[in-house]
C-alpha cells in the first residue's frame, strides 16, 4: 500500500493545479462549475482542507516523505506520463477540451475507487491520516461528478461543440496511461518485484531479492521476498563508531 502512496504522491501532492489551467480559457456556466469544483479541491478557502495537504498528512500517516516529488525514484514510467500529460493540456488553449474532459473523467471515476480504498486501508489498520483522503473524496467526488458531468462537460460542448480535445477523446487518452501503469504494476507484483524503478522501503543492508532497495526484509513491498545478506568475518563483529556530538 505504501508503494501505491508513493506512485500517486507525484499528482495528488498538486492535485488540483494543473486543472487550473483551463479556468481563464472557459466562459459562462462551465467557468462558474469548474471553478466551484476546484474551490473544494483546494480545501474551501480552508489550508488544511486542501486535498494535496491530506494527501501530504497520508504520506507522513505512512512514515514517507510528504515533499514534492521526494518520491520521483520509486514512481513507474506511466504514471509519469499520466501527470506529464495533465501539463501538456494544461499548457494549451487548444486543448481546454481535454483538459476539461481529464478533470471530469478523474472526478467521474474517483468516488468508487476511494470506497475501496477505505475498506482496504481498514483491513490493515492504517493510521486515520491515511483513510482521511479517500473518505473525503467519497463524499466530495460524489457531488463533483454531477458537476462536472452535466454542468462543465455540458455547457463546454453547448457552446463549443466542435472544440478540440473533445470529451471523448479526452477521456479514452487519459485511460490509456493509466491502464499503462496499472499492467506495468500488476505485472511487476505478480513477479514479487516493485512496481516502480525501486520499492518504497529500503533494507539497511543490500538484498539479492531487490538489490538492497528494501528498508526491511519480509515487508510486503516486493511480496515479502526481501534477504538481508549476513555479515561474515570479522566485519560482522565490527562495531559502529559512535555519533559525534558537536
Amino acid at each position: 500500500m505504501r508503494e501505491v502512496f508513493a506512485h500517486r504522491s507525484i499528482y495528488h501532492l498538486k492535485e488540483g493545479d494543473p486543472h487550473a489551467w483551463v479556468i481563464p480559457r472557459l466562459c459562462g456556466r462551465a467557468k462558474a462549475a469548474l471553478v466551484a469544483v476546484e474551490f473544494d479541491e483546494f480545501g474551501g478557502g480552508r489550508a488544511e482542507s486542501a486535498h494535496s495537504r491530506l494527501f501530504a498528512d497520508l504520506l507522513r500517516g505512512a512514515e514517507l516523505p510528504d515533499g514534492y516529488l521526494a518520491l520521483l525514484e520509486h514512481v513507474p514510467a506511466p504514471m509519469i506520463a499520466i501527470v506529464n500529460m495533465m501539463s501538456l493540456f494544461g499548457l494549451h488553449r487548444s486543448l481546454r477540451g481535454a483538459l476539461v474532459g481529464h478533470f471530469a473523467a478523474t472526478e467521474v471515476t474517483t468516488g468508487p475507487s476511494a470506497h475501496r480504498m477505505v475498506q482496504a486501508l481498514t483491513r490493515l489498520g492504517a493510521a486515520e491520516a491515511c483513510k482521511l483522503f479517500y473518505t473525503e473524496h467519497i463524499e466530495a467526488d460524489a457531488v463533483h461528478e454531477q458537476v462536472m458531468r452535466h454542468v462543465v462537460v455540458g455547457d463546454l460542448l453547448t457552446r463549443d461543440p466542435g472544440i478540440p480535445g473533445s470529451r471523448p477523446t479526452s477521456c479514452s487518452a487519459s485511460g490509456r496511461p493509466t491502464s499503462s501503469k496499472h499492467a506495468s504494476v500488476s505485472t511487476s507484483w505478480r513477479a514479487g518485484a516493485p512496481g516502480g524503478p525501486h520499492c518504497v522501503n529500503r533494507c539497511p543492508e543490500s538484498s539479492p531479492a531487490c538489490g538492497g532497495s528494501c528498508r526491511t526484509a519480509g515487508t510486503a513491498c516486493c511480496a515479502g521476498t526481501c534477504t538481508p545478506r549476513r555479515r561474515s568475518g570479522p566485519s560482522a563483529r565490527r562495531p559502529r563508531p559512535a555519533s559525534r556530538e558537536r
